[in-house]
């Protein structure tokens, strides 16, 4: 059963723990291996529920779906603060953000690269070409930046991703392929994440 593991501040001994099922349809909360009443249901983690620890402090636990419906988020906060490493903690989210840009930059360089030293037409077919070494060279510098805090280099990846599937519609569009619905789908996906991490450059700021 998959869990995690938090503190709650300023105590930083992470004695507060999850435990759920499969697709977490259910939460269970711990508070020093005891558990805290009893499963939190579906219905309670998508409007959020207010959980009162035998220490007194008070949680909020909810689960988001925002564009993981195969992967939902846990966000955990106290006093309307995201506790640290939690996925909804600002520097966490920040960590993932850049974690995706290095993933996808690493993916395109790879792609060009195979563009430049082989046939591009075997890729061109889903709009694919030599340029997504570029793209993808510019997707890691932007990852390196935003990890540093740069909330402009998020801008920017946002902005590539949102030009590089225009061109990649307009490519097989000119009648270069077969439309690509699937890497359309993957880009929004990985659009919505990069458009969340941008709010966590304001609470990050805010926290500070």
């Amino acid at each position: 059963m998959p869990r995690a593991t938090y503190a709650i501040p300023p105590d930083p001994e992470k004695r507060l723990e999850f435990r759920w099922g499969s697709f977490m349809t259910t939460v269970d909360v711990f508070f020093d291996h005891k558990q805290v009443g009893t499963s939190v249901a579906r219905e309670s983690l998508q409007q959020g529920t207010l959980i009162r620890l035998p220490n007194g402090c008070e949680i909020t636990v909810r689960v988001s779906r925002f564009l993981n419906a195969f992967a939902p988020e846990l966000q955990v906060s106290s006093e309307g603060i995201a506790l640290p490493d939690s996925p909804a903690d600002p520097k966490t989210r920040l960590k993932s953000v850049s974690r995706i840009l290095y993933v996808v930059g690493g993916l395109q360089i790879i792609i060009g690269a195979l563009c430049v030293l082989g046939d591009p037409s075997a890729l061109s077919g889903v709009g694919m070409g030599r340029g997504a070494l570029l793209a993808g060279g510019l997707l890691v510098v932007f990852a390196w930046l935003a990890a540093r805090g740069s909330r402009f280099a998020l801008i920017g990846a946002i902005s590539l991703f949102a030009l590089d599937g225009l061109s990649s519609i307009w490519t097989v569009s000119n009648g270069n392929g077969s439309f690509p619905y699937a890497m359309l789908i993957m880009r929004i996906f990985i659009i919505g994440s990069l458009w969340r991490g941008l709010g966590a450059f304001k609470s990050t700021q805010a926290i500070q």
